[in-house]
This record gives structure tokens, sequence and C-alpha cells, in this order.
């Protein structure tokens, strides 16, 4: 009786699930206050993101990751939302021919709605803690816990600027621009 009650148990819990999608967004807006052209290039697990930014503009990057899981009718176990690892955050100022790689302190970081937290418990390098003086962060108010909308805006300023070091790799890098 007991391993009857077992298994119609086991096959009423598999079949009481159902299969949805998750996503996390990052809408990272920059705003250059500077006289220079930046470009924020982003390397994460969806990819690489490349924005060119010129003085006193702005401009929009996102990046979206999605996943498909699978949730119990029952709410016996919910599902988590995907965590959006970034590898690397570099910005180049192409004027001066410098750049500084950004939250270097780990070797990724993931951007997910407890940032905020995150950046507080990180030991941050001196670049680090400049970096996040010009960043602030939230979370859209259409996000929902399935699907959050995570957006950060970065401001680039002299302060910020003042951080990057010559980098000769970039005449290389950059060619299309330093051709003009």
């Amino acid at each position: 009786m007991n391993k009857l009650f077992v298994y119609f148990f086991m096959i009423i819990s598999v079949s009481c699930t159902e299969s949805i999608e998750l996503s996390s967004r990052l809408k990272k807006r920059i705003v250059n206050k500077s006289d220079k052209t930046i470009v924020n290039e982003i390397q994460s697990e969806v990819g690489t993101i490349t924005k060119y930014i010129n003085s006193n503009d702005s401009v929009d990057l996102i990046i979206n990751k999605k996943i498909t899981t699978e949730s119990f009718y029952f709410g016996l176990a919910s599902p988590h939302t995907p965590k959006l690892n970034i590898y690397h955050d570099i910005l180049y100022n192409l004027t001066d021919t410098t750049k500084v790689e950004l939250l270097t302190s780990e070797n990724s970081y993931n951007y997910d709605i407890y940032f905020d937290d995150l950046l507080k418990n990180m030991k941050l390098s001196k670049n680090d803690s400049v970096y996040v003086t010009c960043l602030s962060n939230g979370i859209n108010e259409s996000s929902d816990s399935n699907n959050p909308i995570i957006f950060t805006r970065l401001i680039i300023s002299n302060k910020l600027l003042s951080i990057t070091q010559k980098d000769y790799t970039m005449l290389e890098k950059f060619k299309e621009y330093y051709k003009k």
C-alpha cells in the first residue's frame, strides 16, 4: 500500500509542472558628460556588446538573458530568475588612447536584483571605487519577480576618466576610428 501511495504521489508531482520562461534584462544608460569619444564594451555570457558614445551624448545598452525552467503547480519549488554574468566591462577613451577595466575585483560579477548589495560586500579597488560613485542602479517598475529589469546609469565625467591608463593596443582595435 505504501509503495502504491509513493508511486501515485510521484506521478502526480511530475505531471503537475509547467514550463515557464524567465528572463533578466540589464538596461545600462551611459551618459558622456566629457568632451571625449568613449566606447563601452561589455562581455557577458550572452555575448559582447560595444557602444560608441560621442561627447556630451548618451546611449542605451541592453542585455537580455532568457531561460526556460519547470515550475510546480503546487508551489513546492519556486524558480529563480537568471543572473546575468558580466565577464568584462571596459571603457575606452578613444580621444586620449586610454582605457579602464571596471569592477575587476572579481573575475566576473552578476547583475541581478541584489546588485547594490553585491557592491557593498565586494572588496573594491581604487578604480572600482571611483567607478561605483559614477553609477546608479535600480529596478524598473514594470519588473516582476520572474522577469526583473535592472537599470543602471553610468555618468562619464572627468573624475571617471582620471582612472584610465594609456593603451596603445587600441590603435589596432579601433583602426577605423584612428584612420580619420
